[in-house]
């Protein structure tokens, strides 16, 4: 399963430990406005065939956003009052033990370290 951060990933990990089904979401995108334009949202994952989950951290990006990120929260709660099969759920970094966040980015580290390596690799040479 694809992940973009490893907040999601630490998600996926709780809901694997829980026995819990989790897909990515592939519904169509929703649509909402912010800031005077109107724009297409796409959820992160369905837990349990009927929960649409959206993950999100709440630092510096939230706070950044958050207006961005209250419209999609509310556009979500109408699609899952139309599609009454469905329900909204946001999760936040708050709302993920902090096992799963530390076997997350250990794993996300794995998985990239040739890239990261390769990374610090360059940035040394730069600065000779």
């Amino acid at each position: 399963m694809s992940y973009r951060s490893s907040l999601e990933l630490a998600f996926i990990l709780k809901c694997a430990k829980q026995g819990r089904t989790i897909v990515k979401c592939e519904l169509p995108p929703i649509p909402y406005e912010a800031d005077g334009r109107s724009r297409l949202y796409y959820p992160d994952f369905i837990v349990d065939g009927c929960e649409i989950t959206e993950i999100k951290g709440l630092g510096f990006i939230y706070e950044k956003k958050k207006n961005e990120i209250e419209a999609k929260r509310k556009a979500l709660e109408y699609f899952c009052c139309v599609n009454k099969q469905y329900k909204a759920k946001f999760v936040t970094n708050k709302d993920i033990e902090e096992e799963f966040k530390k076997k997350a980015k250990r794993l996300a580290i794995k998985s990239e370290g040739v890239y990261l390596k390769s990374i610090r690799t360059k940035r040394k040479r730069v600065k000779k």
